[in-house]
């Protein structure tokens, strides 16, 4: 069990490791940001309180994983192939069409959670790569696997499910995000499942892990 945890634990961390390297080496794309965002974006509330859930999608990006493998080792496998070609999609974002926003509070830090939300924008630094919102992409996935996995612990279901909600919203509510970054990590993320799902579930997947 702990040499099973453990290499999940390496597949996991190698994956993150080159999305946040090709996260932070495509800001310096010459290709101008483009501005996104509308008027519903400045009307959704700065909520410091979910800075907290923000951060916990580095938890949520292992925990997840080690579930499947212990329920679903065929989703498991589906898992990295969804993973990786988030990364490819939104890499071609990052380094094509770069997105900005200008929807970042100003804020005095008073406790907790405005001090995450403060450390979030002094790691993140400047508003870039915001779509498709590789937050959300990963959430989705997550919706995914314990809405059609019967087979996962019930409370582990629930669980995820209103974590990875939370989360979701989180990236609106902390302002790191705008709705249009949400809708494209959906519709990438129905994408790639659906697509993904099919290929296993015909037996026409040759990769092996």
């Amino acid at each position: 069990m702990i040499k099973k945890n453990k290499n999940v634990l390496i597949q996991v961390l190698f994956l993150y490791l080159l999305q946040a390297s090709i996260y932070f080496l495509s800001k310096f794309t010459p290709i101008k940001d483009h501005l996104i965002g509308n008027s519903i974006d400045y009307k959704i509330p700065f909520i410091p309180l979910f800075g907290l859930i923000y951060v916990s999608w580095f938890l949520a990006i292992i925990i997840v994983p080690l579930v499947l493998s212990k329920y679903n080792k065929n989703e498991l496998k589906k898992h990295y192939w969804n993973v990786t070609i988030a990364i490819a999609v939104c890499a071609l974002f990052y380094l094509f069409y770069p997105t900005t926003a200008n929807i970042r509070p100003d804020f005095q830090v008073k406790g907790l959670f405005t001090l995450t939300c403060y450390l979030v924008y002094f790691f993140d630094g400047p508003m870039a790569n915001l779509f498709p919102s590789m937050h959300c992409l990963m959430c989705f996935y997550y919706i995914y696997y314990v809405l059609f996995n019967k087979e996962i612990n019930k409370r582990w279901r629930i669980g995820i499910f209103i974590w990875s909600v939370l989360i979701i919203l989180s990236t609106l509510f902390v302002k790191q995000h705008v709705v249009i970054d949400v809708l494209g990590a959906l519709v990438f993320s129905a994408l790639i499942y659906a697509i993904n799902s099919f290929v296993f579930r015909k037996g026409k997947n040759k990769w092996k892990m």
